[in-house]
């Protein structure tokens, strides 16, 4: 794997763990790495943060899973026409670094010291959408006002100020 990525990372020494970079599942399959015997899983098209070390890895293993599936369809679609065909993609995944910084500068970028983080900001638009959608439910009144005025309008209010006993008062009377 000879890409800017890990030239990068040998050049600057020591991984920085206060990088923060943004992944992007570039592909159309959900994407699964594991670090630490633990899975970390990225859906389609999905963008997480990822610290130096974690974003590395996870880069080079996106990018070498594109590489051989392009390769593989390429072989598919030469070996139709010539049976011995090689795909020359195949290089890519040892010695091409131009190639892989393609795919490596759509799926990493570095994110600023102020910048927030890109699932942040996806749960900040859906609590906006949430927001909205509980403002214009509580607009709506619950019942309308007419039928409560004619209710009132209706009522004479005769009872008011009269003594009313219960059979259970009278009971307990005697």
């Amino acid at each position: 794997m000879s890409s800017f990525l890990m030239k990068e990372a040998i050049e600057g020494g020591v991984y920085n763990p206060s990088r923060r970079f943004a992944f992007t599942n570039i592909t159309d399959d959900l994407f699964t790495f594991h670090w630490d015997g633990k899975p970390i899983s990225v859906k389609s098209h999905q963008t997480i943060e990822l610290p130096h070390h974690l974003a590395i890895i996870a880069t080079n293993r996106l990018v070498d899973k594109i590489l051989v599936e392009e390769s593989k369809a390429d072989e598919v679609e030469g070996q139709k026409v010539n049976p011995l065909y090689r795909s020359r993609k195949g290089i890519a995944l040892g010695g091409v670094p131009t190639y892989r910084k393609t795919f490596e500068d759509k799926i990493l970028r570095e994110l600023l010291v102020d910048e927030e983080s890109p699932q942040i900001a996806v749960m900040r638009a859906q609590i906006r959408e949430q927001l909205k959608a509980d403002i214009e439910n509580s607009a709506k009144p619950a019942a309308p006002v007419s039928s409560v005025v004619s209710a009132v309008q209706e009522d004479n209010f005769s009872h008011v100020g009269e003594k009313v006993e219960f059979p259970e008062a009278k009971k307990k009377k005697k």
